[in-house]
């Protein structure tokens, strides 16, 4: 994983040296985890440059989350790019697990270090933006197990599963989530669904710092309604 999160912020080639100091890894442990990518087909390496590259093999790892043809896979990425320059602010589509909300796809915020998620971050579908956003379909008795089961794995924040129900109709009514402060202090998130032709129970965000972000909050939630419109436009949930 912290490979291919140093290629999300680069962007570029990187030498064993380099992802070894990014990792904290020895040499040796550096060689044999590179080794053992390329052969799966995961890196590429180039021996003149002595520099390693993600494979498309890694693009495809979350596609099987994307259900539809080409056409629209390649339409929800385009839409994060959108999404990406548009805001300023990170982007990332969202897929329910389980109990849990977690990034499949992930931009970057364009500001180093402004609000930073991993591809593969889980949050919990009852504690954060994204997560009401997926559960908000929902019947009001599943998401109230959906909570109690989260209550119990994860008893040190437990919440309360009529205030969830509360917010689940207000999500429903807005068509959308938003919450400040519920993940993590000083940042927040807006969050829809996305339409179930792009693939079943996926969730669109847009997340930021600060009190800029919460001004600019509707702002970013019409452009998110206008991207979805663009480009799946006649699709219906």
């Amino acid at each position: 994983m912290g490979v291919l999160q140093l290629f999300e912020r680069v962007r570029r080639a990187a030498t064993a040296k380099e992802i070894g100091a990014s990792l904290g890894m020895p040499v040796s442990s550096t060689s044999m985890l590179l080794h053992t990518m390329v052969s799966q087909g995961y890196l590429a390496f180039d021996a003149e440059s002595r520099g390693y590259l993600p494979t498309l093999r890694v693009v495809a790892l979350g596609q099987w989350m994307l259900e539809g043809d080409e056409h629209r896979s390649a339409a929800l990425m385009e839409l994060t790019r959108d999404l990406s320059k548009q805001t300023g602010q990170l982007v990332a589509v969202g897929a329910r697990k389980g109990l849990f909300a977690q990034y499949i796809h992930v931009i970057p915020a364009a500001t180093p270090a402004s609000y930073e998620v991993p591809n593969g971050a889980v949050y919990p579908l009852s504690r954060s933006t994204c997560g009401w956003a997926l559960l908000a379909p929902c019947r009001d008795d599943e998401i109230s197990r959906v909570v109690l089961r989260s209550n119990a794995e994860l008893p040190t924040k437990p919440v309360e599963p009529r205030w969830i129900i509360d917010q689940m109709a207000r999500v429903r009514r807005a068509g959308y989530a938003f919450s400040f402060g519920q993940v993590r202090p000083g940042s927040g998130a807006v969050s829809m669904r996305l339409p179930r032709c792009v693939g079943d129970g996926l969730a669109l965000v847009v997340g930021g710092n600060g009190k800029q972000f919460v001004e600019k909050s509707d702002e970013y939630m019409h452009l998110m309604r206008k991207g979805i419109a663009q480009h799946f436009g006649n699709a219906r949930d």
